[in-house]
């Protein structure tokens, strides 16, 4: 009730001012999503309204290319990604005995993939299950662009293209954007999520001192969000890594060396 009552008092100073500038939002265009828990049920709520209109509600919605769900599952996100992949894909599969192998790895590294690295450091936390669909177009890719057949090793595949599994390459991105926030060349409100967490320098240097460090006493919730799966994905990184002096560090050679630290999930296909 509190919320909704915050939300209608938001849109209407929201409302005031483009009147003020003489400009108009349509509530068509709008959409109202109600986020919750997945263990919370869902309960009946009232419709928000904007210059007399209700927003429409809705369970999920695509905001900058990127579907959110009501209960932040990415099964949505997910699903349609799998489906643009896959449509990318199936011509691909006539160009078999046309194409050859360097060719291919370089359509899909410049077309494909980009698709499946879009956000991935969002939705790295999804279930098993969504992230092994993903995988498998990964693997089918491979099995395309080599010409071999549908079950082959997916290990062997990806070594022979030298290609990386998507798990790797997601942790990878992580690093990349930890060491962002840790060298504070990231956006002032992406900084304020983690200041919390750094620890507080004393006079007496440690070696090998953590730059973020976890509560021991936190909720159950707060240890399950991608923000805490983030410091623990730096945190266990190698120490040459961490104490990198410069984004240029991140060079070929040392995402090889983050993808070798962190051990490859099997293809499940």
């Amino acid at each position: 009730r509190q919320m909704c009552i915050r939300d209608r008092r938001y849109i209407y100073y929201l409302s005031q001012w483009a009147r003020t500038w003489q400009m108009s939002f349509k509530a068509d265009k709008s959409r109202d999503v109600v986020f919750r828990s997945p263990n919370t049920p869902k309960l009946p709520v009232a419709p928000l309204t904007l210059n007399t209109e209700n927003i429409p509600i809705v369970t999920s919605h695509k905001h900058l290319g990127f579907h959110l769900d009501e209960i932040l599952s990415f099964s949505v996100n997910i699903q349609n990604l799998e489906e643009k992949v896959q449509k990318m894909l199936n011509p691909l599969k006539a160009l078999v005995k046309k194409v050859k192998t360097k060719h291919f790895d370089m359509i899909y590294n410049s077309f494909i993939m980009p698709h499946l690295d879009y956000g991935n450091v969002i939705f790295k936390d999804a279930s098993q299950y969504l992230l092994n669909r993903l995988d498998s177009l990964h693997y089918k890719a491979g099995v395309i662009a080599l010409g071999v057949l549908h079950g082959s090793s997916g290990a062997k595949v990806l070594k022979n293209l030298n290609w990386v599994s998507l798990d790797s390459r997601r942790l990878t991105h992580v690093a990349t954007f930890m060491f962002k926030v840790k060298t504070n060349i990231c956006p002032s409100y992406i900084r304020d999520i983690y200041q919390g967490f750094r620890p507080i320098r004393h006079h007496m240097v440690l070696r090998d001192a953590p730059d973020f460090h976890i509560p021991l006493h936190i909720s159950t919730r707060l240890k399950n969000t991608a923000a805490i799966s983030y410091i623990k994905t730096w945190n266990d990184l190698p120490q040459v890594i961490r104490h990198s002096t410069s984004i240029s560090m991140f060079n070929p050679s040392l995402t090889i060396g983050i993808m070798n630290y962190f051990c490859e999930r099997p293809l499940l296909l």
